[in-house]
């Protein structure tokens, strides 16, 4: 299974890449666990998730093709 991960902003400079494919992960917890792993300086960034398009807040099982956004805070006005 592969995801596809999509970085925003100032991660972009974080992880120095705005796009990858992550393997063998089950979940957003996993995953995210893999990344900060990978990136340490991810661990004290603040961002959002979204999955396919939608924000979440909580862990989410992942699907083959599934693509994860990871975007910095923002605000509406």
């Amino acid at each position: 299974m592969t995801i596809k991960v999509i970085v925003f902003g100032h991660l972009q400079d974080l992880l120095k890449t705005n796009e990858m494919s992550i393997s063998e992960v089950k979940n957003t917890e996993e995953l995210i666990t893999k990344l900060r792993l990978q990136f340490p300086d991810l661990s004290a960034a603040n961002y959002v998730i979204a999955l396919n398009k939608k924000i979440i807040q909580q862990s989410t099982e992942l699907h083959d093709s599934d693509t994860i956004a990871l975007m910095p805070p923002f605000s509406g006005g």
